[in-house]
């Protein structure tokens, strides 16, 4: 049987495009749950939400400042602006969800 440390912990590599870059995103492939689906949509601040659980799912990134990598943490993602997150929440969620880009055509 397998044990329940050995089904988490997966990790997934994606890419969003914003302003005509590619971004590479390595997320943990478990995030989505229904405890952060349910923080989602019961927000009354959405994009803050969105921040906080991209702070939480995102593991590394080829973001940088002046050639210097940008931390990944809640301050900096909210700092963001929301197309920037957007982006980068389409492209964890879709790979995440294999099935929710097939389903949409």
């Amino acid at each position: 049987m397998p044990d329940l440390s050995e089904l988490r912990g997966n990790t997934s590599e994606t890419f969003a495009e914003y302003n005509g870059q590619k971004i590479r995103i390595v997320f943990d492939a478990d995030f989505y749950t229904p405890e952060i689906e349910e923080s989602l949509s019961a927000s009354d601040r959405p994009v803050s939400a969105l921040a906080s659980a991209l702070s939480r799912c995102v593991v590394e990134w080829d973001i940088t400042d002046n050639g210097k990598p940008v931390p990944i943490d809640e301050r900096v993602l909210r700092s963001f602006g929301v197309g920037l997150l957007s982006a980068i929440a389409q492209a964890v969620f879709e790979a995440s969800t294999p099935n929710a880009a097939s389903s949409q055509s």
